[in-house]
């Protein structure tokens, strides 16, 4: 996006997103602006009240008033622990990757990044890799080709799914120079983010069959649960947030906000009641209509549902919520965000669902994970041969690692290296189950749930958490 902003305005966005608003600033209130866009934009006001950060068009903090000018008023919102994500702004776009040294220390002509689809967001990728670095990866990985393998309920091995040859390049300062540049490009906090450099040979007649990489089989927080009597209270609170503002009801897009009818007051057909079949209708409509656009259902294997809505929605069926909500509550906040977009994204009528369940100690593995594998990326072959990527005990987000792990568990509580904080019906259920998938997770969720006011103390003081990562320092982690 090229368009000049009024020096009095800067149009925002959230992390990736195509669509944003106008907002007026001034130099002192550039992250109070910043907090209300993002709820303005549907971001949860709990999360908003994390902190936010600042960046411009080409993925770079901005940090004050001479930032924003330099920017041409154009920023995105990233809350917290988010990265950054490049957005499509139109399928044919094209961005120009700006360098961050000056050119004679930039290795490679600027990368450019195409647009090909906005959902699901695909880019095509110029300049990331010259003729050398290709000779180089074929003649360095095509030793070590052998069948690509598949993930299969926590197993894995060959299938007929995947008849592909893969090989993963042996550590090497080629493989290092391009996770560097991987990082810089998808502007990540450090190369550890970025995978290890893979060739895949497809043969005559060799295949990967259609699938989705869809991967929410892992719960790091709770998954949402909403119902029919959350869908009430949400109607309930956004009728008395339209009645308590003197506001005008519109609509808005990407350059301006046009008044509309007055269809969300009450008495008109968008005004929110929950009793009401014709308010249900029109927004469970909306939401089908943005769902298709945008892969909804495809990309959560709901066809099925995407189907039922359609058939239910022709034939103007009553009772449509009330059903949707006791099989797919999970569909409620986006619904709601439907809503909430027809009815002009104010800021004030942006809902914050209810928290009921605080996160687990999941995603603070999968933190402790990220942080070592940073360390370990930093010391580069200073780093104990075991920890390495290829060695034994490399940190990785996948069960085998986590199998080796509550292994190293086990015969420490057996041997008295650690105090036990499971019960022996934990320790033989942990014996029985070695091996298979989630059974670390299935541990911090249902042994040891940390509380998000008390995590650090429960870190430091009796959390398994803590316990596995002191047995990995004293096995070579660190």
């Amino acid at each position: 996006m090229a368009s000049p902003v009024p020096p009095t305005m800067v149009f925002m966005l959230l992390n990736g997103a195509n669509d944003g608003l106008y907002f007026t600033w001034h130099d002192g209130c550039l992250h109070a602006v910043g907090h209300m866009a993002a709820v303005a934009l549907g971001a949860d006001a709990d999360w908003v009240s994390l902190g936010i950060r600042l960046y411009n068009q080409q993925g770079h903090i901005v940090q004050d008033a001479a930032d924003v000018r330099t920017s041409g008023g154009i920023l995105h919102v990233l809350l917290e622990f988010q990265v950054w994500v490049w957005p499509g702004i139109a399928v044919g776009y094209t961005t120009t990757v700006q360098c961050d040294h000056p050119v004679s220390e930039c290795e490679h002509p600027p990368i450019t990044l195409t647009t090909l689809s906005l959902s699901p967001k695909v880019f095509g990728v110029s300049g990331f890799v010259s003729q050398d670095d290709a000779d180089a990866i074929l003649s360095q990985g095509q030793p070590h080709l052998d069948r690509s393998r598949i993930d299969d309920k926590g197993v894995r091995g060959i299938s007929t799914t995947r008849t592909s040859h893969t090989a993963f390049l042996p550590p090497s300062q080629l493989t290092r120079q391009l996770q560097v540049r991987a990082a810089k490009l998808a502007r990540l906090p450090s190369p550890s983010f970025a995978e290890r450099t893979q060739l895949v040979r497809y043969a005559p007649g060799e295949y990967y069959k259609r699938h989705l990489d869809t991967f929410n089989n892992k719960q790091i927080v709770p998954k949402p649960s909403y119902n029919y009597t959350d869908f009430e209270d949400w109607a309930a609170w956004a009728a008395a947030a339209v009645d308590s503002k003197d506001i005008t009801c519109s609509s808005s897009n990407t350059t301006s906000t046009t008044t509309a009818s007055d269809e969300c007051w009450n008495g008109h057909k968008w005004y929110p009641n929950a009793s009401s079949t014709e308010f249900t209708q029109e927004l469970l409509r909306a939401f089908w209509n943005y769902a298709n656009a945008t892969n909804y259902f495809s990309s959560r294997l709901d066809k099925a549902w995407d189907e039922w809505l359609d058939v239910n929605l022709h034939a103007n069926a009553s009772g449509i919520m009330k059903v949707l909500m006791e099989s797919k509550g999970e569909y409620l906040p986006t619904i709601v965000r439907v809503w909430e977009a027809k009815a002009g994204n104010f800021p004030h009528l942006r809902y914050t669902f209810p928290k009921r369940r605080p996160p687990h100690g999941m995603s603070q593995w999968y933190r402790w994970v990220r942080n070592t594998k940073e360390t370990i990326a930093s010391l580069s072959q200073a780093a104990p041969e075991l920890i390495q990527p290829y060695g034994d005990l490399y940190p990785k987000f996948n069960t085998a690692f986590e199998t080796k792990v509550l292994t190293l568990l086990r015969v420490r509580i057996a041997t008295g290296g650690v105090t036990n904080v499971l019960s022996n019906d934990w320790l033989a259920w942990l014996d029985e189950n070695n091996g298979r998938r989630n059974v670390l997770l299935q541990v911090l969720i249902l042994h040891m749930s940390i509380s998000c006011t008390s995590i650090k103390f429960e870190l430091k003081k009796q959390s398994i958490v803590s316990r596995l990562i002191g047995i990995l320092k004293n096995d070579g982690i660190s």
